[in-house]
């Protein structure tokens, strides 16, 4: 018996609709964002620049704040990367130690303190390292 080609016509589009739902739905090597551009902090931003303790949650780790708006901190052995931008009077962070992963990153808020104690019980504050 013999198969008549319209069967394989009458699949190619469906398969072909099948196969593109796919690639779109789960890209093989979508390339991670590049970090937005920051804007120069200036005045009291620029005060903020350099290196300062993080303290979250009884841990501390070293953190750099660059006056381009690019973050660095080691946190148990791991380095962390992003921005950060001062909004209404915290430091706001965006950071990943996977920053190939476009899902690793994550955003918190650290309270400024110039000494301790701060004004407030915060669980992330920043203080000027020593």
């Amino acid at each position: 018996m013999r198969h008549s080609h319209d069967w394989c016509g009458r699949w190619a589009a469906p398969c072909g609709a099948a196969l593109l739902a796919l690639a779109l739905a789960f890209p093989l090597s979508a390339a991670p964002a590049p970090f937005a551009k920051a804007a120069k902090p200036s005045g009291r931003h620029a005060a903020l620049d350099g290196t300062w303790t993080l303290h979250w949650y009884g841990a501390s780790g070293e953190v750099t704040l660059s006056g381009d708006g690019s973050y660095r901190c080691t946190w148990y052995g791991l380095t962390f990367v992003g921005t950060w931008k001062l909004a209404e009077g915290v430091v706001v962070i965006t950071e990943s130690y996977r920053p190939e992963d476009s899902r690793s990153w994550h955003t918190f808020t650290a309270e400024v303190c110039a000494a301790p104690p701060c004004g407030k019980l915060a669980p992330a504050r920043l203080e000027r390292h020593r």
